[in-house]
């Protein structure tokens, strides 16, 4: 469904390279990509965008002699930019994809203490199965809703951890 409604906006994201006039659909896949590995390590728009931009004011900085730096720079700023434009158009479309329904409520929790605290109120103990499996954003909403009290139990095995394409973190486990 990310896929579909990519190419349903395909002309409302600022893209330039990265829509390439012969084959406009061609990098879709891999934007989509890119935006679930973002969100899988609690990245939001606006701090893809402050990166970018850092890259871009060093690059800036390089000597004159180094225009893949630029290239480069130049590539992420536009990869950044719609980052952004996609969040815009979800959430003008009151849409949500897979990666925003744990970021979303790591945001909600970071954002909102009184909520934080009623939620860490509710739970004793948490148990988290398949935890080999679990990415940087899941790993930081379990810490969010387990208090200093909380009772935690992980299952892994990490002979069993199947998805590192979906930015599994083993480092979790360790």
């Amino acid at each position: 469904e990310q896929l579909v409604f990519l190419r349903q906006h395909l002309f409302d994201l600022p893209l330039h390279e990265f829509r390439p006039l012969t084959d406009p659909p061609r990098f879709l896949e891999a934007l989509a990509t890119l935006i679930a590995r973002a969100k899988d390590e609690a990245v939001h728009p606006d701090e893809f965008l402050v990166y970018a931009e850092e890259l871009e004011r060093q690059a800036e900085a390089a000597p004159q002699d180094e225009p893949l730096r630029r290239a480069q720079a130049r590539r992420t700023r536009e990869l950044a930019e719609t980052y952004a434009a996609y969040q815009r158009l979800l959430t003008q479309d009151d849409l949500v994809d897979f990666g925003d329904q744990v970021l979303l409520a790591i945001q909600l929790l970071e954002g909102h203490p009184d909520v934080l605290a009623a939620t860490q109120q509710r739970f004793r103990y948490l148990l988290v199965d398949e935890f080999q499996d679990t990415n940087f954003a899941q790993f930081r909403l379990l810490q969010l809703l387990a208090p200093a009290s909380a009772n935690v139990t992980v299952v892994a095995d990490d002979d069993q951890s199947i998805y590192q394409w979906r930015g599994a973190a083993i480092s979790n486990v360790l």
